[in-house]
């Protein structure tokens, strides 16, 4: 997989903004269907993408050799495995 560039990565963020933005604006209900219901798909959503994220983020901290302050970290992953689980992320290693 290529490296992830700063740029992409605030592309979400960005994206899911312009989206609240529009939706304040009244749209039709049509439209905001077809632009909500992949967010919403219960396999590959934006809840599942995200607690996906969280369980890989969790793993990554916790695997690589240069982390430091022990305390820290098991706080850190503990939390950031609750947070997938409160996404509905069934397991998190």
């Amino acid at each position: 997989m290529p490296a992830l560039a700063l740029d992409t990565m605030l592309t979400l963020p960005e994206t899911l903004s312009d989206l609240t933005d529009h939706l304040c604006e009244n749209p039709d209900p049509v439209e905001v269907r077809a632009l909500i219901e992949p967010l919403l798909d219960e396999y590959t959503g934006l809840p599942v993408r995200l607690a996906d994220t969280l369980c890989s983020l969790a793993r990554a901290v916790q695997e690589h050799p240069d982390t430091s302050c022990p305390a820290q970290v098991d706080l850190l992953i503990t939390e950031l495995r609750t947070a997938a689980s409160e996404q509905g992320h069934g397991w998190c290693p």
